[in-house]
């Protein structure tokens, strides 16, 4: 793994995290946000952009106090050494949690979908070799496959969104709060766990060579929330909101009645590039920057790092699971990083308001 200080600018360290913030709304946000809100989804995503607004205030003014400053070091010049490690195990933890439930969701849905009969450690395997292989790169190499993919991804998703259209019937979307005002409080809370990701850009900020103003965090924020929104209504519109709360994968779903006339059908094997491309990125990034976590001084350190940080993923994640009892960890899992994420948070803003930089 590279030294990649100041080695992209803003608008790669944007692509990356909207490719990875886009898988996981896609595949791990919106199963659970139908399930707990219904047909009030879609407008629990929206409501979503108060709350996802004032985080990014915060966000910005911790970037201006940070001036691309690594964690542990702006932590340890305010808080000590006791603290920078703390806080740094913390966000350690919080990665690690997102990377095993993405590769967990990725070998679900791949058992699911097209390779019944490949075990889960293969399907692991090859997976975390690619991992390996973009991490070995560097940031560099991962923002560059990003540049290269991201391009498919979102064609591929305005390909499966307009072939939808003879399909969808948005008057489903109508009424709102049948059910009261609790499903819509749950929904914020579930897409606020998907949208809080984007926190995740103070730990890049050492590897970006601007910094990132508050406009660059707004447009952003925006992309996630129409990246959620486009395939929760279509979900929702094609299948219903008691239909689409049952589905294990909506948005794979929807690629499964694709049809382009009588002539261009059964296309869902185009799914396998969008969901394949987006975990390899997500995982890789966020692998990256908990490896990056804790500073060593001995490339050799960083090799045995990340191979003692590659055994256990894989020995975890290669152990089997079945679906429903996946699914409901899952949920909890979302819910508990999310409070994680805003806890972390809350430390910063209290070392970036009263605590001084020590000698």
């Amino acid at each position: 793994m590279k030294d990649d200080y100041s080695s992209i600018n803003t608008l790669h360290a944007g692509l990356l995290m909207l490719t990875s913030a886009g898988l996981y709304n896609h595949v791990m946000v919106i199963p659970h946000l139908l399930a707990s809100s219904g047909r009030d989804a879609w407008f629990s995503s929206l409501l979503a952009a108060f709350p996802l607004l004032l985080l990014l205030f915060l966000l910005s003014y911790l970037m201006k106090r940070m001036e691309g400053t690594p964690l542990y070091v702006w932590v340890r010049e305010r808080g000590g050494r006791i603290m920078a490690g703390g806080l740094s195990f913390l966000f350690a933890l919080y990665l690690f949690l997102q990377i095993y439930i993405t590769i967990k969701e990725m070998i679900h849905w791949t058992i699911f979908t097209y390779l019944t009969e490949v075990p889960n450690w293969v399907l692991n395997l090859f997976f975390l070799l690619a991992v390996g292989a973009a991490l070995y790169g560097g940031l560099t190499t991962i923002t560059i496959t990003n540049i290269i993919l991201l391009p498919v991804i979102i064609l591929l998703g305005f390909f499966v969104a307009t072939g939808n259209v003879p399909n969808k019937d948005y008057s489903l979307l109508f009424p709102l709060l049948e059910n009261g005002v609790t499903p819509l409080l749950r929904g914020i809370l579930y897409t606020m766990s998907g949208f809080s990701e984007i926190a995740l850009l103070l730990l890049l900020l050492p590897y970006v060579k601007k910094r990132i103003h508050f406009t660059g965090l707004f447009l952003l924020s925006l992309s996630f929330i129409w990246l959620l929104l486009g395939p929760l209504t279509g979900a929702i519109a094609i299948f219903g909101p008691k239909e689409g709360s049952m589905l294990r994968f909506p948005a794979y779903e929807e690629w499964s009645i694709v049809s382009i006339g009588t002539i261009l059908t059964h296309v869902d094997y185009l799914a396998i590039n969008q969901w394949l491309s987006g975990a390899l990125i997500r995982v890789s990034l966020l692998s990256y920057l908990l490896l990056s976590l804790f500073p060593a001084a001995d490339k050799s350190i960083w090799r045995k790092r990340g191979l003692l940080f590659f055994l256990i993923l894989f020995f975890l994640s290669s152990i089997p699971i079945p679906d429903t009892t996946f699914f409901v960890w899952q949920k909890r899992s979302l819910l508990f990083t999310f409070y994680l994420l805003l806890l972390l948070l809350f430390f910063l803003f209290i070392l970036a308001v009263k605590g001084k930089k020590r000698a």
